[in-house]
């Protein structure tokens, strides 16, 4: 004897699979893809089945527990509260209490329905494709009045053709439909996976899983280029570091005798505020004295200089700020 909805999922519900959650304030989010988060029906095992499972999917293979695997209902809010619960025949309406009513439920002449006010709703029940049967049976409920009506058709049609539902897989998916107001609906629908579209199916995949391949070699590239850009960046601003570490403020100069030779003893201030002295070895083209035309405040970075015995000889330089009589005579303009 087959077993009614009931029967099966009695005992037996791991949590909800839904297509929004809650953003700020409260208020629905729509979501593009399949998700299980904590509520009142739905454990935090559930969320950890279905996360290790899936990653944000759109299409979910499912297997039917029943012959009969979704239940519809109409309701009716006021704000967070339902005041009205039906089957289509009888329904029961709360007040502001709580407090129940049974009434007729004729959904044709409902003002409320055809105000838009009551809508239909349903809730459908599979096991799902990655997650073990023993874990559980799956909820989705469904919002939707036309993905209602699309999955109401499959079902129908398989039960027309004698077709066991709790013996073949089916696709869940999501359909994506512009919103009247603005924005993205998504409407679930479902679809029996058979060896033509089993093929269909691997193929589309195969072809997903080769882009994929493609986009991670591009970005793979993209990231060795970004990161050979960022290295010598860096090794640009090393060296532009260690460059003004050794950078000096003239201070002054005077003459000095060097090896029997009259040269430019020159005094500076280090990044550290300590003093020093330079003697200047001048060359054949004398190129290298344009700092005894500068004044104190001006900044040179040494390129090239030799120890010897108890002096330092500065060979080459190059002046990174300079302050000369023509500068000065510039300011006091």
């Amino acid at each position: 004897m087959e077993k009614s909805l009931q029967e099966c999922i009695k005992g037996n519900l791991l949590g909800n699979v839904r297509t929004g959650t809650r953003g700020e304030n409260d208020r629905p989010v729509k979501l593009a893809y399949f998700n299980v988060h904590i509520d009142k029906s739905t454990p935090s095992l559930a969320v950890e089945l279905f996360n290790k499972a899936y990653k944000n999917p759109n299409k979910i293979r499912i297997k039917f527990v029943c012959q009969k695997p979704m239940v519809t209902y109409y309701e009716r809010y006021e704000g967070k509260r339902r005041t009205c619960y039906g089957n289509g025949n009888k329904a029961k309406v709360f007040d502001e209490k709580g407090k129940a009513q049974i009434i007729e439920c004729n959904v044709n002449d409902c003002p409320y329905r055809k105000k838009r006010e009551c809508k239909k709703a349903a809730r459908l029940y599979f096991y799902m494709e990655k997650i073990p049967q023993e874990e559980g049976v799956w909820c989705f409920p469904i919002g939707s009045e036309k993905g209602i009506s699309y999955i109401e058709q499959r079902i129908e049609r398989a039960n027309r053709l004698g077709k066991d539902l709790t013996n073949c897989w089916h696709e869940l998916y999501l359909i994506s439909e512009d919103a009247p107001r603005g924005g993205k609906n998504y409407i679930p629908d479902i679809r029996e996976i058979t060896s033509d579209n089993i093929e269909t199916l691997n193929k589309q995949n195969n072809e997903k899983i080769e882009e994929n391949k493609t986009q991670i070699q591009k970005d793979n590239t993209n990231n060795d280029n970004v990161n050979k850009s960022n290295n010598a960046n860096q090794e640009s601003k090393d060296k532009k570091s260690d460059a003004l570490k050794n950078c000096l403020m003239y201070k002054g100069s005077q003459m000095t005798i060097y090896k029997n030779q009259k040269v430019p003893k020159l005094k500076f201030m280090n990044v550290q505020k300590q003093d020093l002295e330079l003697i200047l070895m001048p060359n054949e083209k004398k190129d290298n004295e344009q700092i005894l035309y500068l004044k104190p405040g001006s900044i040179i970075l040494p390129l090239k200089t030799i120890k010897e015995d108890t002096n330092t000889i500065l060979y080459q330089y190059k002046v990174l700020k300079a302050i000369s009589d023509e500068i000065e005579n510039k300011k006091a303009v």
